[in-house]
């Protein structure tokens, strides 16, 4: 799997709506978004999972 296709596959799993307004971009600049995104989601879920 890619790095990129790891990212889009995490974005995904979000089932946010925030996700659908990515699609206006180009190419380019939602694939960086995405990236960005499924970092903050990571970090989101390694936050939630320490105690």
């Amino acid at each position: 799997m890619l790095a990129l296709d790891y990212c889009h596959q995490k974005a995904a799993e979000s089932h946010s709506s925030f996700l659908s307004g990515f699609r206006f971009l180009s190419v380019e600049k939602r694939n960086a978004i995405i990236v960005l995104y499924a970092f903050c989601r990571e970090l989101d879920d390694v936050v939630d999972g320490c105690t």
